[in-house]
């Protein structure tokens, strides 16, 4: 799926009960991929401290790859996100092709929203993939 260098789009498909989209590597789309999960968790019921978990949880993943993924300025550079709803539990699944989670943070902080996401997840798993790139997988309850 092409990514688009317009920072007031990124590329969708959804359901009701899931939702895939694909967002540009920068700072604006955070926000965008923040509110995407939690208008998904709020039509399914999620209790509002829950959304502010989940709100918290995506922008310190999708944070992560802006800041540290990618080369700065690279060209399309870009994060996928996958939310599923599946009974009361949300899985979020935020994955790049940048650098990977073992490569030296360019910039300090490195860890301390990994630790974040840990606290307000039910399950938080960080993959480094074999072809390049890294995977932040989040579990959370709903109600």
């Amino acid at each position: 799926m092409a990514v688009s260098e317009d920072e007031n789009r990124s590329a969708s498909v959804s359901q009701h009960d899931a939702l895939a989209r694909v967002f540009p590597a920068e700072a604006a789309s955070v926000r965008r991929a923040r509110e995407t999960v939690a208008e998904l968790a709020q039509a399914h019921a999620a209790a509002p401290d829950r959304v502010d978990d989940i709100r918290l949880a995506v922008s310190e993943a999708a944070t992560n790859v802006v800041m540290h993924a990618y080369q700065e300025h690279e060209s399309g550079a870009h994060f996928r996100l996958l939310a599923l709803v599946g009974g009361a539990e949300l899985l979020v699944i935020i994955d790049d092709e940048g650098c990977g989670l073992s490569s030296p943070a360019r910039t300090p902080g490195l860890g301390m929203g990994l630790k974040l996401m840990r606290e307000l997840a039910e399950q938080a798993l960080f993959l480094t993939r074999d072809h390049g790139g890294s995977a932040v997988q989040l579990r959370f309850r709903l109600r």
